[in-house]
């Protein structure tokens, strides 16, 4: 709405520019003036044409100087006594001796007079009241002073004063003046809005006439509707005062929500792809499932579940309140959530790393002092039923205490402080304590588990796990540098903050499983290949000695097709002298043994020709070069060994021959 208070010689010169800049007749804008009966009453224009579009809707503001359309019954009142004076001449020649002469003769002689309704604009009403007010101070001084009736001169002081406080229903409704400077009171004015619209009547096709309509009035300090407006888009619907402002509320684009719940699936298939491997080694025998077996598929599963629980956290962190529409009771249950299924899933992977590199150590530390120890699953359970025990305290006191809500932040205000730009989030009223106690638990679990995968770095198990475990460990801890303080800075930009956690989310989990999981689907199919490779040896040298018993046989036979293709004579070829490489290494093996029980021989007589009572460890002292009891046994035992590594090698030397 847009208020020009002008003079009516300047309306149309305005309205035309204001329609070449965009802000007139386009629908948009509604223009408000305070005389504009002059320019646009009965005005006409081309249909279609600039000033039909700018004079379509005008409104026009100001003092109704009649009745509001006979919107009060002094008005009627006086309106019905002017159209008397034609009942009696008398009447009428007595109002024409108070005219001025020049007025005597013209006053009633127009064909029609006082016949019609007397029009709302007219000046008599408030002329009428006008008279009415000063003829009643005059006679309020008179009879207050006791002058006499013929008195004729009135003080203007007096009079002036008994005007200013004085109040009466009038023909124009209530009449209140202002007691300082005499002028109507403008609560007791009558105001009205004109609208200028087609004339339906008096319009043709090519052409179009403006009339004013009057939609509302105001008497007695009160508005009332008379007929509906029409604004400039041709409606009677009352727009804002402003333009809807076109609020930027940071919700995620498509496109960034897609990708986020991309990571969320690539984790979920990888967590179920490797859990359903771990379960298909697991019930199956033979060397490929030694490879689970070796790490305990407990363990495994835990990492799987954890890395999935992990995963669905992204879900939540992808909800907003324009996905959740206006009740919000949606983003509250993703705010509360989410650390639920981040924390929970973040520990469950972390505790079982930290059990599986704890159980090494033990068994290792035990190992290297030659003591025999026991590890059951109940030892290592209980580091990981605490920092899950731990874990979930916090977050259900959190969650009771303090529950985390859907808030949105004005980020800017225009000038007229409406809402440009804002922001969502998690929020509640104190979250740092719960904040710093959860990052210390489950921070304190991973450096732990970085210090006992440190530990066993070196440690050569079956299958290198304790170094992929470190590996991991590291991995995480750089991405976690690098990625939690860009979060912590990009808190305040929605897009940025979910591409950055969901993708933190995803690496951290895809991390730990690619490294664990991984490098054991190789090996197990490596130990598979080796032993296809094994079988597959042994087949083909039962072919070549059922060739060479038989001698020429039929080249129906199975044996005879194979050898007769020279892929398969190149494959015998390649295998009989990987075979000769095995049988020439047996042969070191076996001089090798055989050397060191010669060597085993002298000391082992020297010891059978003591005398069975004379035991060197009970004399006064050990002399050099005198072999005890105790060596005795335990050269026995070392012959023992190195016997049955000979028969074995002897043996295989056999076979391979």
């Amino acid at each position: 709405y847009i208020n020009a208070r002008i003079s009516s010689s300047a309306n149309e010169p305005l309205l035309k520019k204001a329609y070449e800049e965009g802000i007139a007749g386009n629908g948009l804008y509604n223009w408000i003036l305070d005389s504009g009966k002059v320019t646009i009453h009965n005005a006409v224009a081309l249909r279609g044409s600039p000033r039909h579009q700018y004079f379509n809707g005008i409104i026009d503001t100001g003092i109704n100087r009649g009745s509001a359309e006979g919107g009060t019954a002094g008005f009627k009142a006086l309106e019905k006594g002017l159209k008397s004076l034609l009942d009696d001449s008398r009447d009428l020649e007595y109002v024409k001796s108070f005219l001025p002469p020049p007025f005597q003769e013209s006053f009633g002689a127009a064909e029609g007079f006082l016949e019609g309704p007397m029009s709302g604009s007219s000046h008599a009403a408030p002329i009428y009241d006008a008279v009415i007010a000063a003829g009643l101070a005059a006679c309020n001084v008179t009879s207050t002073k006791g002058l006499p009736a013929t008195e004729s001169e009135l003080s203007g002081q007096d009079l002036f004063a008994t005007f200013a406080r004085m109040g009466f229903d009038g023909v124009t409704g209530r009449v209140d003046f202002d007691p300082i400077t005499g002028s109507r009171s403008p609560s007791s004015a009558i105001y009205h809005l004109l609208n200028y619209v087609e004339d339906e009547e008096r319009s043709n096709k090519t052409h179009v006439v403006f009339k004013e309509e009057v939609p509302a009035f105001m008497i007695d300090g009160e508005w009332r509707e008379n007929a509906p407006i029409t604004f400039n888009d041709g409606t009677s619907e009352v727009i804002p005062d402003l333009f809807p402002v076109d609020v930027n509320t940071n919700y995620l684009s498509p496109g960034m929500r897609a990708g986020g719940l991309v990571m969320c699936v690539l984790v979920l298939l990888q967590a179920l792809g490797f859990s359903a491997w771990t379960l298909k080694l697991a019930r199956m025998s033979g060397p490929a499932s030694r490879v689970v077996k070796a790490s305990q598929p407990l363990f495994l599963y835990i990492i799987c579940a954890g890395a999935f629980i992990m995963g669905l956290s992204i879900i939540p962190l992808s909800v907003d309140s324009g996905t959740c529409g206006e009740s919000g009771a949606g983003c509250d249950v993703a705010c509360a959530s989410f650390p639920w299924l981040l924390c929970l899933g973040f520990t469950a992977i972390f505790s079982a790393l930290f059990t599986k590199t704890h159980r090494i150590n033990i068994i290792m530390t035990a190992a290297n002092s030659f003591k025999r120890v026991q590890v059951t699953p109940k030892d290592v359970a209980k580091p990981m039923l605490a920092m899950m025990g731990a874990n979930i305290l916090v977050l259900g006191l959190w969650a009771g205490l303090d529950p985390l809500r859907y808030k949105t932040q004005v980020v800017q205000l225009d000038t007229f402080e409406r809402e440009l730009e804002t922001y969502g989030f998690c929020t509640s009223e104190k979250p740092l304590p719960y904040l710093l106690t959860l990052a210390f638990i489950n921070v304190g679990s991973l450096a732990y588990a970085v210090y006992e995968a440190y530990r066993a770095r070196h440690m050569s198990t079956e299958f290198a796990e304790s170094e992929y475990i470190f590996k991991a460990m590291i991995g995480i801890l750089l991405v976690c540098f690098v990625g939690i303080p860009v979060i912590i800075i990009a808190r305040d930009t929605p897009q940025a903050y979910f591409y950055v956690f969901s993708s933190l989310i995803f690496l951290v989990a895809s991390l730990v499983l690619d490294l664990i999981f991984i490098p054991k689907i190789f090996a197990a199919k490596k130990r598979l290949s080796k032993k296809e490779s094994e079988t597959s040896t042994i087949r083909l040298s039962k072919a070549s000695l059922n060739l060479s018993s038989t001698g020429q046989q039929s080249t129906e036979s199975r044996g005879v097709k194979i050898i007769n293709q020279p892929k398969a004579a190149a494959e015998l070829q390649e295998e009989n002298k990987n075979l000769h490489i095995q049988q020439e290494q047996l042969r070191n093996e076996i001089e090798e043994l055989k050397e060191k029980l010669r060597e085993r021989d002298s000391p082992c007589e020297e010891a059978r020709t003591l005398p069975s009572n004379a035991r060197p460890e009970e004399s006064q002292g050990v002399h050099e070069g005198v072999v005890t009891m105790s060596e005795i046994d335990q050269f026995k035992d070392e012959d023992c060994e190195l016997g049955k590594k000979t028969e074995a090698a002897t043996a295989s030397f056999h076979s391979l021959k």
